[in-house]
Order: structure tokens, then sequence, then C-alpha cells
């Protein structure tokens, strides 16, 4: 009689002695090797939610890590820039972290081998950020971050700029030119959405536009 076939256990990691012996391990940190679990020890959970509770991100990051690389990393998986990122200790208070400041100061007193009690929870806040607009006699729109005092992006119009009216909640701007064209411009993306040519192609001198509609 063919003997009976053994179920297999679940997937878990595998290791290799140096005798061709192997161990299979659970995925549980009390089981695992004590170099894994001394690593374990250094690693946090990060919860990082909304205001109204809604989960932005779940994240594993070592004790040393900087409020700074947090950020990037909520940005990466969530779309948030990190410029427009406020950071708070859920439940202490309002006191925004800093960029510079270290995640361990957030870690438990007394850490444990269960990863699960080794969580920090954390609010964010988006603040949009402040931008300007302008454009010159060389065709060029430039966007500026006025926190960072830096231009953002700069967007060729091929033609000397005469006027400008902005919506910065669309991100589209609307501008005229020397040589008679009014363009609507797409910000996100840098490219122009239409182009308006008036008779005689005359200077345009002031631009306006009903956004709402």
């Amino acid at each position: 009689a063919q003997a009976k076939r053994q179920e297999r256990p679940s997937p878990c990691p595998v290791s290799v002695c140096g005798h061709h012996s192997r161990r299979f391990w659970q995925l549980q940190p009390r089981s695992l090797p004590l170099l894994f679990r001394t690593f374990w020890r250094h690693m946090l959970e990060v919860l990082v939610a909304s205001l109204a509770g809604e989960l932005i991100a779940q994240l594993r990051l070592p004790k040393s890590a900087r409020i700074a690389l947090l950020k990037h990393s909520v940005e990466c998986c969530a779309g948030v820039p990190a410029s427009e990122q406020r950071l708070l200790e859920a439940g202490r208070g309002q006191a925004i972290l800093e960029d510079d400041s270290c995640l361990a100061d957030l870690a438990p007193e007394h850490p444990n081998d269960d990863a699960e009690t080794n969580v920090i929870q954390l609010t964010l806040v988006r603040v949009q950020r402040r931008w300007a607009l302008s454009g010159d006699v060389m065709g060029s729109l430039r966007l500026w971050d006025l926190e960072q005092e830096s231009v953002e992006q700069v967007i060729e119009c091929h033609d000397a700029l005469t006027c400008l009216a902005v919506d910065w909640l669309a991100r589209a701007a609307l501008c005229g030119t020397t040589g008679g064209a009014l363009k609507l411009w797409d910000l996100s993306r840098g490219a122009c959405l239409r182009e308006f040519v008036s008779p005689g192609r005359q200077r345009v001198r002031c631009a306006s536009m009903s956004w709402s509609q």
C-alpha cells in the first residue's frame, strides 16, 4: 500500500547548514534566530493616518531613520509630496515633528520581541505649498516654490509674455504673448492645452478666464 502523502507545511524560510541539514523557520519573531530577533528589535512599524482616521501608509523602518526619510516613504506610497506633509504623534499634543528628528525618540521605552508592540501612530496634516508664477520676455513661464525660494518648473512658450492669469486649484494658467496668442497651460504636466490667436496677431495686453466653467 502506498504510504499516505504528508501534507506540505505552509511556505516558510529555509536555511541550509554546512553539514547539509535543513531548518524550517516559522514567520514568528520569537522563533527566528537571535540575529533576526535583534534586527526586529531595531525596527518600527509606522502607521500614518489622516485627521479623519483613514490609514494613509503602513511602513516598517529602522529606529535610526529620520522623519525626512519617513516623509519620502509616504510620498512614494501615497503620493503626498514631502514638502506638504506635517506629521504629529497621535494622541500626544500638536507639536509638529521636525525633519531631522529620529524615530527612536518616538519608540516604546521597553521594546518587545513581538513586532506588534513596537508600533508608533502618526497623524498626517497636508499643507498646500505656496506658489508663484512669472513670465518673461524670453517666453518662459516659471513656477516658483515660495517656501524653498526656488524654481520648481520652467515652461517654454516660445514668445514674449505680456500677461498671466492662474487657477491654483486646477493647476492651470492662461498667458498672452506679444505675437497675439492666448495659451492655456496645464501646470502639472507643463503642456499647452489650447491656443488662440487674435486677429492680425495684435499684442495681448490682458488675460482673464472664468475658471469655474
